[in-house]
């Protein structure tokens, strides 16, 4: 999907969040319906802006809630990806929260 082609892009930092975002409104425009994997892909944008200090665990959870506001159900990448956000970010007392929600 073209989400994935942005999420690649920032693993090398060549994309911003704010590229992410525009591809998902890009996708829903031609009617393309997100999945999780798109949203996946997107919280790895996140993850790997979080790295350059770019972004932050509020990006990541406002993800996490637009994924159960279409309906969708966050999967063990998904938990992954905010996990990565935590560690990059030094939001540590966060983790075990994390970890309870995936169970």
């Amino acid at each position: 999907s073209m989400m994935v082609l942005v999420a690649n892009a920032a693993r090398h930092g060549t994309a911003s969040l704010q590229d992410g975002v525009k591809t998902l409104a890009l996708m829903q425009t031609y009617a393309i319906t997100p999945n999780v994997v798109t949203y996946n892909s997107l919280l790895k944008v996140v993850a790997s802006a979080a790295g350059r200090g770019l972004s932050g665990l509020e990006e990541a959870r406002k993800i996490l809630a637009r994924i159960d506001a279409v309906g969708l159900k966050p999967d063990v990448i998904s938990y992954n990806s905010l996990l990565d956000v935590c560690s990059k970010t030094g939001d540590v007392q966060e983790i075990h929260p994390i970890l309870d929600e995936m169970v």
